[in-house]
This record gives structure tokens, C-alpha cells and sequence, in this order.
């Protein structure tokens, strides 16, 4: 039995009710009728305080998770819903939002809910105010049969409801106090119980589990959530292209080296030793896994004409008329431009030359594939002339291809230079006269990649101890003080534009949230406890923005290696926009992860969740 002794409620200088007492037995439909202000409300809220958890609160707007179907919102409780259905007349709603539903339906999907929660009171509060006749007897005479096995306490002021109930609470104003009359009502033919409790339902741990999946939803629902996230993926797609296009001098340098224009090549200039590839570079002390193949370029004297002294002039400048050789590696894979043949092909014996576009055209004016296959007197330091096959002819030079060629010659004089290959050139190095003017040799060391390049000049760079005659020279490639520059304007940027990001997007979800009236009322009001939901919520916060920012790094990744692509078939530009520091990087994930986990809880720490019984007082009259 449930007993109010000496109830008193009092609004500012107001008396609503003093001194009720009421008493209800532990079954039955007990009707609380009158007018409005007469405080209907008010004392199912004070049941409603007393009895707490152990009753079902069914108010005049039902509160469901506004962005789940009916279906999703019944199963939270159990999913033995199926019998109801057609006794409700809800099976069309199943897959409707809660705002999809008109009054009627809210209140029937509502009742049914409540039934499936099996508490032993329910408190209804006008449930059939927005019903037509006909809905309002079926929901009545459901009530009538639920009265069998629990208490109902339904507030209204329909009074076509007597006729259903066991007892009627009357209350009516009286000057300024509402006066409470109970009225027993003997009816015979009683029912003799209901259907009501089901089996029961999940389990705590399977409740969790769906609520998490539910809620977790949220996210994923909602037109200005959807706007917002894709917003805040495009904040984070430029946030990573900053970054990609502002990496660090020296990295940068490296990836413009190693990927525009494809430098892999250190210099070697020796004085008194023979090298005679990979054997004797490690027999020199030498050791390096990274040194793919050696070259040993052409630096001896050739012919040069003697000019005549006339009136203290000379008649001919002595480099006028002499063509260059420059050595290119005979296995084409290390070679940058060996693709650029427009004529021939590449090298294919030791004996053969290759000319540029310029020499080929002023050898042969206006038909220079006629070259291929003749050949050309080239007269050698201490070789004399030997008959050099032309097997191909380069196309133009590009900026890419000029930039690499600059690793093996500084000669820009391409109407003058040709090329031969150091199978050719390792037959001088058996000659131990063959040194420069200068008294030296010089040799190209190949390497798969710049970083390689690198690494082997910084463990050799100073020359090897007690062997001072090996001078070690860097790749030759110094890039542009503008990546310097970009670096420290774009970086901050970035920064800056993550950290407006992740809140300008926290706070609208706040908003969204506030907006919603806190749906996650509706879930406490299904059972769940607040401070758990409030630290899920968080959680499925924090892992949405992460989920977002890999995909908006994943797209910055795609955009900005698709421009690189690009560039690298239609040269748009000579410069290497983005590139990837692993180290920066990695920095701005990091930072990302911990703003967003700060800001996280700065802004839903202020989000105070109210209960949903305070929720409901909150945003309606009590009286």
C-alpha cells in the first residue's frame, strides 16, 4: 500500500495542498480528476518523488530518444515488443523518429513502453489528451486490465475515464487551497488479471552494450551534425595540406633532391689510389651496403688547338672548337635522364657515344636521327682517336634533367657536349698515368636514393683516418631559402587552425546538444545511470573526432599525393609542394589528440546533464 500523510505544498505566498492524506492499495486504476490548476500534475510529481525508481512516469510529453526510430527506442528496454503492437496499434510506427508521430501515438508508444518495464506503478499523466474517442477506450480499458496486477495512478480531466476506474481522487480549488476527495467505486466483474509481465528482458551488461551502439549513433544522425562534421573534415583536410606544403628546410631539400629530381650521386676525388669498383672501395676501408655502382669519370687532357700569336691577339680562342665528354653510368636504372632518348637508344656496348639535342643539331641541320649508327672520331688523352659508335641522341633537357646533370658536369655548353660510359672509362683506370691535369682522379658513387647519398657523406665526409688523400663531397644540390620561408609562415598556420577547429566544432556540438534537450535524459529515463552516460558520451565524442581527423588526413593524404602525381607527369611547376615529414607529422596528430581531449572536457564538463524528471519540471507549469 502506498500512504501520503500531512502532504503540504506551498508555491512563494501560494498553498496548493496542506495537510492531504491519501492512501492506494497495491493494485488497481485510480483516477485523479479536475480542472487545470488545480494541481493534477503536482501530485504525480510528489507520488513521483516518494516512490522514486519503483514507478513508471508516463507525463504529458513522453521522453524518448529523439533522433532512434520507435523500434530502436523499444528495443533499449527489451525486444519482446511484437505482442503489443497490434493492441496498441502502433506497427506502423516502428520505424518512425519520435517527431514523426503525432500526440496520439507518442502517448500509446509511450504506455507500451512502460509496460515493458514492469514496474509496479505507473503514473500516467493526461494520457489520452491528444486521443480520439475510440483510442482513448482502447487505451482505457488496457489500463483497466494492467489494474489487475499494479498500480495506476492517472491524472485527467476527461471524465469518460470513470467508468474504468477502482477509485477517483477529486480535486477541486477551494478559495486558496485544493480540496482532496476520494471516491471508492465498487465495480463488479473486475478483470482477473493481465498479460502484462513479460519475460524478462536483457541484461545489465546487453543493455550497456546497446546503449553504447545507440548512442554512439548520435553522431551519425542529424542534418546540422552531418553539416558540421564534414565542415570540421574540411578544417582538418587543409589543416594536413598546410603541413604537407610547410615542411621543414632541410626535409624538404631532401625530398625536392630525391623525388623532383632524382639526385643520387656523391663525388669521389682521389690521388694515388686505383679503384676499380665495389672491390676496391671496400678494400680502400670503405664499407657502405648503400653504393650501388662506381663510376670513374673522363678528366683527361684531349686535343686543343694551338692559336697563333697575331699583333699580341690570338686568332682563336683554344676552347673554341672542343667538344666535351662527360661520363654517364653504363647501367641505365641509376641514370636520371636515360629515358630522354628521342633518337637510338640508350648505351648498349663500351665503344659508343650519346650526343645532346644542341650537338646533334649542329651536326646534322635538320635531320640528326640520320646520326645513329655512324660514328665519330674522338681523340683521348693518351689513347689517341678511337671511332666511337653515336647509338642515340637526348631530347631537350627539362629543368629536372639540367639539375641532375649538374651532379656530373657544371658545362651548360650543350651544342658541345656529348656522353660516354664508364665501361669505357674503367679502361683507363688501368692506366697509371691516367690522372687529371690536377693530379687526381674523380669518381661518381651511384646510390639508389638521396638519403643514401647522404648517410654515406656523413659517415665519410672527413675523409678516412690515416688516408687524408680521399676528399668526400656531398651531393650538390642546395635547394631554395623559399621552402625556409614557407616553413615558418604555413607551419603555424596549421597549428593554429587545428586548435580553431577542434573548437569551433566541440562547441557545436555542444549547441546541437543543448538544442536536443539533452537526449541523454531520455536514456536515464529508460534506466541508465547519468554519470556513466555522461563518460560515454565524452568517450564516443573523443573517438568521433578521431575518427574524423583520419579521414580528413586520409583525403589531405590522397588530394596532396594526387597533385605530386600530377606534377610529376605535367610538370605544372619545379617545385615539390608537398612532402611528408614523418616528424611533424606525427607532432600534429598528437596534438590534435590532446586538444581535443582537453577541450572535450572543458566543454561537456560544463554540459550539466539534469535528470529527465528535472528535465520535464523544467520546461512546463507544475500546477
Amino acid at each position: 500500500m502506498l500512504t501520503l500523510k500531512h502532504i503540504t505544498k506551498i508555491y512563494g505566498n501560494m498553498t496548493l495542498f496542506e495537510d492531504v492524506n491519501l492512501d492506494f492499495e497495491d493494485s488497481g486504476l485510480y483516477l485523479v480528476l479536475g480542472e487545470s490548476g488545480c494541481g493534477k500534475t503536482t501530485l504525480l510529481n510528489i507520488i513521483y518523488d516518494i516512490v522514486g525508481e519503483s514507478a513508471e512516469y508516463i507525463t504529458q510529453t513522453p521522453v524518448f530518444v529523439d533522433y532512434l526510430t520507435v523500434r530502436e527506442n523499444l528495443s533499449l528496454i527489451s525486444d519482446d515488443y511484437e505482442m503489443w503492437l497490434e493492441r496498441f496499434g502502433v506497427e506502423a510506427t516502428l520505424d518512425k523518429l519520435p517527431s514523426q508521430l503525432s500526440g496520439g501515438e507518442r502517448q500509446r508508444v509511450a504506455v507500451l513502453r512502460a509496460l515493458m518495464r514492469r514496474k509496479r506503478i505507473l503514473l500516467l499523466d493526461e494520457p489520452t489528451s491528444a486521443l480520439d474517442k475510440n483510442n482513448k477506450k482502447k487505451v482505457f480499458e488496457l489500463l483497466r486490465e494492467l489494474a489487475a496486477d499494479a498500480l495506476i495512478i492517472c491524472a485527467t480531466h476527461d471524465r469518460d475515464a470513470i467508468e474504468y476506474a477502482d477509485c477517483i481522487v477529486n480535486l477541486v480549488r477551494v478559495e486558496k487551497c485544493t480540496v482532496v476527495d476520494t471516491q471508492l467505486i465498487n465495480r463488479v466483474g473486475k478483470s482477473q488479471g493481465g498479460d502484462w509481465q513479460t519475460t524478462p528482458g536483457p541484461d545489465s551488461k546487453t543493455k550497456k552494450i546497446r546503449c553504447l551502439k545507440y548512442l554512439k549513433k548520435w553522431f551519425s544522425t542529424g542534418v546540422h551534425r552531418q553539416k558540421q562534421k564534414r565542415m570540421f573534415c574540411f578544417f582538418i583536410i587543409l589543416t594536413f595540406l598546410l603541413l604537407f606544403a610547410s615542411d621543414t628546410y632541410e626535409h624538404h631539400s631532401a625530398n625536392v633532391a630525391e623525388y623532383l629530381y632524382g639526385i643520387n650521386i656523391v663525388t669521389l676525388i682521389t690521388t694515388d689510389i686505383d679503384l676499380e669498383g665495389l672491390e676496391q672501395l671496400s678494400a680502400a676501408g670503405i664499407e657502405d651496403a648503400y653504393v650501388k655502382n662506381i663510376s670513374m669519370s673522363y678528366m683527361g687532357s684531349w686535343p686543343i688547338p694551338q692559336p697563333e700569336l697575331i699583333d699580341g691577339i690570338y686568332s682563336v680562342d683554344p676552347m673554341e672548337n672542343v667538344d666535351t665528354p662527360v661520363t654517364l653510368t653504363f647501367d641505365k636504372k641509376y641514370c636520371h635522364i636515360s629515358d630522354n632518348v628521342e633518337y637510338g637508344s640508350y648505351f648498349t656496348e663500351a665503344n659508343q657515344v650519346m650526343l645532346t639535342k644542341e650537338m646533334a643539331d649542329r651536326l646534322s641541320v635538320g635531320n640528326p636521327g640520320a646520326l645513329v649508327g655512324t660514328t665519330m672520331e674522338v681523340d683521348f688523352y693518351n689513347m689517341g682517336v678511337v671511332d666511337m659508335e653515336i647509338v642515340g641522341i637526348f631530347g631537350s633537357f627539362d629543368r629536372g634533367d639540367r639539375v641532375w646533370l649538374n651532379q656530373i658536369t657544371s658545362d651548360v655548353m650543350f651544342e658541345k657536349m656529348f656522353f660516354i660510359n664508364d665501361r669505357f672509362t674503367s679502361e683507363l683506370e688501368k692506366n697509371s698515368a691516367y690522372y687529371s691535369l690536377s693530379g687526381t682522379r674523380m669518381y661518381y658513387l651511384y646510390f639508389d636514393h638521396y638519403v643514401d647519398a647522404v648517410r654515406f657523406c656523413e659517415k665519410y665526409g672527413n675523409g678516412l683516418e690515416g688516408k687524408q688523400q680521399y676528399r668526400y663531397l656531398k651531393p650538390n644540390y642546395i635547394a631554395s631559402q623559399y621552402y625556409s620561408a614557407v616553413s615558418i609562415v604555413l607551419l603555424p598556420m596549421a597549428v593554429v587552425l587545428l586548435i580553431l577547429s577542434v573548437m569551433f566544432y566541440a562547441q557545436m556540438q555542444r549547441m546541437e546538444y543543448i538544442y536536443g534537450h539533452g537526449f541523454l535524459t531520455a536514456f536515464e529515463y529508460l534506466g541508465f545511470d547519468r554519470k556513466w552516460l555522461m563518460r560515454q558520451f565524452r568517450l564516443a565524442n573523443l573517438l568521433q573526432m578521431i575518427k574524423n581527423m583520419f579521414v580528413g588526413i586520409s583525403v589531405a593524404c590522397l588530394l596532396s599525393a594526387g597533385f605530386n602525381f600530377l606534377n610529376s607527369i605535367f610538370r605544372f611547376t619545379w617545385l615539390l609542394v608537398f612532402s611528408y615529414n614523418v616528424a611533424l607529422f606525427g607532432g600534429l596528430v598528437l596534438l590534435y589528440m590532446f586538444i581535443t581531449w582537453a577541450i572535450s572536457c572543458i566543454v561537456y564538463r560544463k554540459l550539466m546533464i539534469v535528470s529527465w524528471y528535472e528535465d520535464q519540471l523544467r520546461d512546463r507549469d507544475l500546477m
